[in-house]
């Protein structure tokens, strides 16, 4: 299996093909380092800015005195002040329920209300105010200018990268065989065809896994190193508007960058699949592109968006980092996404193994 495994790499991962997804990921980088850059300068400037106002004619009229902002507790709340928001959270929750029975398109704000009140209810009742501390719901956000804010946003170009890439390779993996005919060559080897499908599965995620994790990686130390690093800070976050708890910028990161390299995994074993049953590597390629890019949008219009893949898969929706669409709930996500992945597993192993080559 090793040997075998080894051998698959080495022949699916062709130079041409990691000399130009290494330049794209480095282009990427200095692209996005230099828009992120003038961001924060952008940002720097807002905050130093002095304000002024002048009459009609250009008459100064004086500059109002901008509030001195404590940075170092900048998110600190009052035991008062959370009262009142939870008050205010309970209010926009009834109405949005009741706005619910006639609009369901409200049904993501409705669960961001919900998301947001376990939230306040957690700190209000395990003493988090009067402390500098992140509500996900409130006051948290994946573009703050910081290391982490950095890499999950350069993570998401790098996604879209290693998605492509992984789908034409999973496509590929099987057709090419069968289409040369060198598929009766590997088959006279004395091994067996799931442990072969087995091992080009394996390839296949190895490889993924280099191409997405070494540039996120690469970008990450580089974020960590040009800009502030908020890893440790405590955020209180809500699971599935049903419960709340707390965490840290890095775990909630790291979670946003393996959920998307599940993404990645599941939609290139989807294209692995369609390919090598069909017989036909553009059949795998366009399915699983449209699965991703364009089916969930249609099955919206009816309503059971929820029930779809690509929408399934986004499984951090439910930890308040994203809006959740019509009828999201974590559990019914995971089971769709694993449907899927599984039916796919089961399909490939099976349509190989019972699938004369000669």
């Amino acid at each position: 299996m090793r040997n075998l495994f080894l051998w698959e790499v080495k022949k699916n991962v062709k130079k041409s093909a990691v000399i130009g997804i290494s330049v794209t990921a480095v282009v990427f980088l200095i692209l996005f380092a230099a828009v992120y850059n003038m961001l924060v300068d952008f940002v720097k400037g807002l905050n130093n800015m002095d304000w002024e106002a002048g009459g009609e004619y250009g008459e100064d009229i004086g500059t109002p005195e901008m509030p001195d902002i404590d940075m170092d507790n900048q998110y600190m709340i009052t035991k008062e002040e959370l009262v009142l928001r939870i008050a205010q959270a309970e209010e926009a929750v009834k109405s949005l329920e009741k706005e619910y029975r006639t609009n369901k398109g409200v049904y993501s704000q409705l669960y961001s209300e919900k998301s947001l009140l376990e939230e306040l209810k957690y700190a209000l009742e395990n003493g988090y105010y009067d402390k500098d501390v992140r509500f996900l719901g409130y006051n948290y956000a994946t573009t703050d200018l910081s290391g982490e804010g950095f890499v999950t946003l350069y993570a998401s170009l790098i996604m879209l990268i290693a998605l492509v890439y992984g789908v034409i390779y999973g496509a590929n993996l099987y057709c090419g065989e069968y289409k040369s005919g060198t598929i009766k060559l590997v088959m006279t080897r004395p091994v067996k065809k799931n442990t072969l499908t087995a091992a080009k599965l394996l390839s296949m995620y190895t490889v993924l896994a280099a191409v997405f994790f070494v540039p996120v990686l690469i970008g990450y130390a580089y974020g960590a190193i040009a800009f502030d690093s908020i890893s440790a800070t405590e955020v209180i976050y809500s699971f599935n508007a049903s419960g709340a708890g707390v965490t840290t910028v890095g775990a909630l990161t790291f979670g946003t960058l393996f959920t998307s390299f599940i993404n990645i995994l599941v939609v290139a074993t989807l294209s692995y699949t369609l390919a090598t049953v069909t017989r036909n590597s553009a059949v795998g390629i366009i399915v699983a592109l449209a699965v991703v890019l364009g089916i969930g949008s249609f099955f919206s219009t009816i309503g059971i968006t929820a029930f779809t893949l690509s929408y399934s898969m986004n499984f951090m929706t439910f930890f308040g980092v994203a809006s959740v669409v019509r009828n999201g709930n974590f559990f019914i996500s995971l089971a769709v996404t694993l449907f899927w992945y599984i039916a796919a597993l089961a399909a490939v192993f099976l349509v190989v193994d019972k699938r004369d080559v000669y």
